[in-house]
């Protein structure tokens, strides 16, 4: 026995060409604000997926050169971003302590200092 189509499906079958068209190019509006919504709300993710293609098509000599010219880049670029370095560390020391003492004892009784980038010299 053949099943019943639903009045949504004989409208969607019934649609004009034009209708058609206007309805996809809808369509495809909300798949680009999805789209776009994800690479936002993650850019690292599709930053990586964009490094994974490049490297790729490279070629050893490549791969090696773009490594050498991304640790000078660290090198001169890292006290614009010490402040991401130094919580992405505290994190860590933070997670270390958590999983070898536990959470309650984390919020209880962990030092929970300010890392400084580097210490005074103060021999004159």
């Amino acid at each position: 026995m053949p099943r019943k189509r639903t009045l949504s499906a004989i409208e969607k079958a019934n649609r004009s060409p034009t209708e058609k068209l206007r309805i996809q190019q809808i369509n495809r509006r909300k798949a680009e604000r999805r789209y776009r919504r994800k690479i936002i709300n993650n850019p690292s993710e599709h930053a990586k997926d964009r490094a994974a293609s490049r490297r790729a098509n490279m070629t050893e000599e490549d791969k090696a050169a773009a490594k050498e010219k991304q640790r000078a880049y660290n090198a001169t670029y890292y006290l614009c971003h010490r402040d991401s370095i130094l919580h992405a560390a505290m994190q860590k020391r933070a997670r270390a302590y958590i999983d070898k003492h536990g959470e309650s004892m984390f919020w209880r009784s962990y030092p929970h200092r300010v890392v400084k980038l580097r210490k005074e010299d103060n021999s004159n």
